[in-house]
């Protein structure tokens, strides 16, 4: 028979095997939390996926560069909804894509509430939602998929979406301080479009992420997002052009690089004339009014156009062919909007056809300009100026005074000693 002292050991021999078992089962238990925490996992989902129609809208897809993250939990319409995360999903890409004619669902991304990141073909942060709230600028919109009157985000799958919102910022290079939750709602508008408004939620989300935020701080790591091109080859007429017009031409441009390259995003390429060591001729001779950016600028993107990563585009381009005698050269470099060059000097030279009309070039007064007059006269009416340099036709000449043709519509008189004969 056990002694009462025997039993009271047999006890604590028993509850030290509980206990080392029960930490034993934590630690098990914590170690698989934590490997999932950081594998993200990814779905992709296609309108062939979810089996609906392709989308025919008119409206166009728009790109301009991520400033701000905002993370929008969405709740279904009813507390004893069943639907599937993929059901789910279809719902939403139908309302707003077919319903209201939308090109692409409104969220760049959209987490299921146990940590998976469903991706669309329109998944990129460069893609433009509108929304209305001035103080956020250019979002990336991730929406959390939460059961109806949630007010923080699943203790289980929380890690995973820490993880994915440090792989989103990072790849945006998107600060952590920008990084919002809000709630969303969509009014319907008269031509069959949706107004984004973004609104305040229950404090309980601002400080489930603020609990998020340290974690993504001590995990950020912006990836330099560096565009990378090819210039394959410059196309322009090799026959002589009349002075006066306008001459095609096209480049044909490889992106090199990793990332691809948004039209109406700091990204976008441009022709930009190299800086002149003269300071009074910085604009270019070949610059059209209406078509260029600017006096040194073409535009070779729209604002819907993508160039994705290998892929190779020819662009095409107009140049004013100006009043010179046999040829004209300018050096140019591709750049994006943000000033980066991202090509060699590249040379862009026009054949000019003889001229069987006289030309003079305007001479540099001391005011800089030359005034153009309606008639041969110091007290004739100022119809408009010239630069020195700029270069005319000549229409007649009377008694020291040019008459010259300044645009196709204006003519007037100059005075010809401020003037000198090209040929």
């Amino acid at each position: 028979m056990l002694k009462a002292s025997n039993i009271m050991s047999l006890i604590k021999i028993f509850k030290n095997h509980i206990k080392i078992t029960i930490q034993i089962l934590f630690i098990f238990i914590a170690s698989f939390t934590l490997i999932n925490i950081i594998r993200a996992q990814y779905i992709e989902i296609s309108p062939e996926d979810i089996n609906l129609p392709q989308n025919e809208s008119t409206a166009k897809i728009e790109y301009t560069t991520p400033k701000s993250l905002v993370l929008v939990p969405l709740s279904p319409p009813e507390r004893d909804f069943r639907a599937s995360n993929t059901e789910w999903y279809k719902g939403i890409y139908y309302y707003q894509t077919t319903r209201y004619n939308l090109p692409a669902i409104s969220f760049h991304y959209v987490i299921t509430e146990d940590g998976k990141l469903i991706e669309n073909e329109y998944s990129v942060g460069d893609r433009k939602i509108d929304i209305t709230n001035e103080q956020i600028e250019n979002p990336i919109l991730v929406a959390y998929m939460t059961p109806k009157g949630s007010i923080r985000f699943n203790p289980i799958s929380k890690g995973k979406i820490q993880s994915i919102l440090v792989d989103i910022v990072n790849e945006n290079a998107i600060s952590p301080e920008n990084i919002y939750i809000k709630g969303i709602q969509f009014i319907s508008t008269d031509n069959r479009q949706l107004k984004i408004v973004l609104k305040e939620l229950f404090i309980g989300w601002q400080r489930e992420l603020d609990q998020m935020r340290d974690f993504i701080v001590q995990n950020y790591n912006p990836i330099e997002k560096k565009i990378n091109i090819e210039v394959k080859n410059i196309n322009l007429p090799e026959e002589k052009q009349k002075v006066n017009t306008k001459v095609k031409g096209t480049i044909t441009i490889k992106n090199t690089g990793q990332f691809p390259i948004y039209g109406g995003t700091d990204d976008q390429l441009l022709l930009t004339k190299v800086d002149s060591e003269d300071e009074d001729n910085t604009e270019s001779a070949f610059f059209i009014n209406d078509l260029w950016v600017s006096q040194t600028q073409i535009n070779l993107m729209e604002n819907d156009q993508v160039i994705m990563p290998d892929q190779e585009t020819s662009i095409e381009f107009q140049l004013f062919v100006p009043l010179e005698t046999e040829q004209i050269s300018e050096m140019f470099y591709i750049t994006n909007l943000k000033g980066e060059i991202l090509s060699d000097e590249l040379n862009l030279t026009i054949q000019i056809a003889e001229i069987d009309q006289e030309v003079i070039e305007i001479l540099s007064p001391e005011a800089g300009y030359l005034k153009v007059r309606a008639a041969p006269s110091l007290s004739a009416d100022e119809i408009t100026r010239v630069s020195s340099g700029a270069r005319y036709f000549v229409l007649e000449k009377e008694s020291g005074w040019i008459k010259i043709q300044v645009e196709e519509d204006i003519s007037g008189w100059v005075y010809g000693k401020y003037t000198e004969k090209l040929n």
